[in-house]
């Protein structure tokens, strides 16, 4: 639970402190946001190719630095030397085509290597900080 917490207080200060050459962020009727959770099949380990370097104009990310920035992939920084294409932006890009006129938030939290009970509801997930960026 103290996991999802850093992820929703990274969210709540990145809208509060967005910086110029962050793209501009819609009203927040029109943001829709989806935490990308669980293990190393959401964090992406496919192969990154050229195409999924483009990024979708309604389509954006929270990187790392709680920045708002256009989501290319790799979309998560799990583990860095193992990181690739996950379901994040396809799935993204999809509800972008079937929402137009909203902007699509995604805020990477897969764990690589988690244990699958740590993203059950009221477990302790003391044993995800070790497995943290």
């Amino acid at each position: 639970m103290r996991f999802f917490r850093c992820c929703l207080i990274s969210l709540a200060l990145s809208l509060g402190c967005a910086r110029a050459e962050s793209p501009a962020l819609p009203a927040k009727a029109n943001f829709h946001l989806f935490l990308l959770v669980g293990q190393s099949n959401m964090a992406g380990r496919g192969t990154v190719t050229e195409a999924d370097k483009i990024p979708h104009a309604r389509v954006l990310m929270l990187n790392k630095a709680g920045e708002w920035v256009p989501a290319v992939d790799p979309l998560h920084f799990d583990k860095p030397a193992a990181v690739g294409v996950g379901l994040g932006r396809s799935f993204a890009d999809a509800v972008a085509a079937a929402t137009p006129g909203a902007t699509i938030g995604l805020i990477p939290c897969a764990v690589g290597g988690s244990p699958i009970d740590a993203w059950q509801p009221g477990y302790n997930n003391s044993l995800l900080h070790g497995l943290q960026p």
